[in-house]
């Protein structure tokens, strides 16, 4: 079978797949000193920075405006 885009249901076809590159990509985010901001995990709290973005870049395209807090 011959489609039109490599994903179908999910699965990649894994003669397309650029494999080294994700590899490459898996190894450098799991590995080296990362801000601990990005892997806080607030389990029952508001993430300060995805608000931020939220209150600056998606609400104002839909005409809502807030401030901070």
């Amino acid at each position: 079978m011959h489609y039109r885009y490599p994903f179908i249901y999910g699965q990649p076809d894994t003669r397309q797949f650029p494999l080294a590159t994700w590899r490459s990509a898996a190894n450098w985010l799991h590995g080296g000193v990362r801000d601990p901001a990005w892997v806080i995990d607030h389990i029952d709290q508001d993430v300060p920075m995805l608000i931020e973005q939220i209150r600056t870049r998606v609400l104002p395209k839909r005409g809502i405006c807030r401030r901070a807090g």
